[in-house]
């Protein structure tokens, strides 16, 4: 996937509190809920969807690509039936996934048909991927200099950018963690910086927002001695967070059996949890594991 066309996907997309948000082609804007799949973008050249999943005029995914319910468009959104058969082309499915693979290959192993990594931005020799820049950035930036967020040229606001390729609930409590910094959190926030010569940006308006725990850049991008460059790294960015089983997670489950019995009692694909120790970290500005990255926000007081 290019970056050209990947900007593609940034540009026509914007996250809002309850999911994604699009105008349709009668100007009318669709609030879609989490885990929809994009609409109204063409399909790269090597992407061939079956012939049930018909595409529009121009070739873009449309409502009906997926979906067979008739007129689908013209339905409300809560007025949609998601357990009629022809919700979905093929019948209904116990696992979300397994409709996924009538165009997504189960198991990847070419370069053509895998996503990109765009966070791993070096090259063998430890030169930047230009290219990867332009997937966030509208032009490459320098990697010796601080700048603050309106000055890096970003393609959307920075609060939405991580939108375009990850989910807005990538893990338990993340959008808890999206909420203005006030007394004694933004003290501590304010503290931390300060002390560990790190950089945790908020938004505009003060808020949390994926960057400030998290780091886009591979180590190495930027120059060393830049607060912003601070991260963890423990094992290679290819590899990614690792975790290991841990006898708690039998007292985790337990605790949490009859509040899933109850989500899941209508719900076609069942939601599991499971406890599991964080065992490697990356892309993280201080380490989670430890509690440290917690610690810059929150105080705890005996």
């Amino acid at each position: 996937m290019s970056a050209k066309f990947f900007a593609f996907f940034l540009v026509i997309i914007s996250l809002n509190t309850y999911g994604f948000e699009y105008v349709d082609k009668n100007g009318k804007k669709r609030e879609m809920p989490d885990y929809h799949h994009i609409v109204d973008v063409k399909l790269l050249d090597f992407m061939k969807p079956p012939k049930r999943f018909q595409l529009d005029e121009k070739g873009k995914l449309q409502c009906a690509t997926c979906h067979g319910l008739e007129n689908i468009m013209e339905i409300p959104d809560d007025k949609i039936n998601t357990r009629a058969k022809n919700f979905l082309h093929g019948g209904r499915y116990k696992r979300l996934s397994k409709f996924c693979y009538n165009c997504h290959e189960k198991e990847v192993n070419t370069r053509e048909t895998t996503t990109r990594n765009i966070h791993v931005m070096l090259d063998d020799q430890g030169d930047v991927i230009e290219e990867k820049c332009k997937y966030c950035h509208e032009e490459v930036q320098a990697r010796d200099k601080a700048k603050g967020i309106t000055e890096l040229k970003l393609r959307l606001p920075a609060e939405k950018l991580c939108y375009g390729c990850h989910l807005k609930t990538p893990h338990l409590n993340s959008i808890d963690h999206l909420v203005e910094l006030k007394d004694k959190k933004l003290a501590q926030w304010k503290l931390t910086q300060k002390e560990k010569n790190i950089h945790m940006p908020l938004t505009e308006t003060g808020k949390v927002m994926c960057v400030t725990c998290h780091t886009p850049h591979e180590k190495g991008v930027l120059a060393p001695d830049l607060p912003a460059a601070k991260q963890v790294e423990e094992v290679k960015l290819t590899k990614g967070i690792t975790y290991v089983d841990h006898p708690w997670s039998k007292v985790y489950s337990e605790d949490k059996k009859a509040r899933l019995a109850l989500l899941n009692k209508n719900n076609e694909m069942p939601v599991t949890l499971e406890y599991r120790r964080l065992q490697s970290e990356v892309l993280l500005r201080l380490p989670a594991k430890n509690g440290e990255l917690c610690l810059s926000c929150h105080t705890f007081e005996h």
